[in-house]
């Protein structure tokens, strides 16, 4: 569920059905205009998210209405939203960094944490390089599964 918003602060509730880099598919209980731009805005795992977008299509699908909308944003911005929306739906997982990446890091004697994998919202997972090294590739594999599961209880 999301929040989209006009420039005179009238808000609605929509359903994210789909995100890309670019795009974004909603269904509203209320009809957009098509070419207007609006702010979506949502929380997943604690981060909050707003883009804005311009409505550029739209598809009757039964009873709902949908609507294609052109995200405004940068690609990495885009792709952090696409990320987290994958997340809500289920569609991304956990991802665990290469052993030997990890090992490289912990060695460099800087003593800062080491990002050992990312949530399946992209949030990064990390831990001192003691415990690294404690751990071995199994235990941070192991590690890295648990706080990704942890994310989507």
């Amino acid at each position: 569920m999301a929040t989209l918003s006009t420039g005179d602060a009238v808000e609605q509730p929509v359903v994210i059905l789909d995100v890309s880099t670019n795009g974004v598919l909603v269904e509203a209980g209320e009809a957009l205009v098509l070419d207007a731009q609006y702010t979506l805005t949502f929380s997943a795992f604690n981060s909050h998210y707003s883009a804005n977008l311009r409505v550029v299509r739209e598809v009757q699908r039964g009873d709902a209405v949908l609507y294609g909308c052109r995200l405004l944003l940068p690609d990495h911005a885009a792709a952090q939203l696409s990320q987290a929306v994958g997340a809500v739906l289920g569609l991304t997982g956990t991802s665990v960094r290469d052993w030997d990446a990890v090992r490289e890091d912990v060695e460099r004697p800087n003593g800062e944490k080491v990002v050992v994998g990312h949530t399946p919202s992209g949030h990064p997972i990390e831990l001192s390089p003691a415990d690294c090294l404690e751990m071995g590739p199994e235990g941070v594999e192991l590690f890295v599964h648990t706080v990704g599961d942890l994310e989507r209880m």
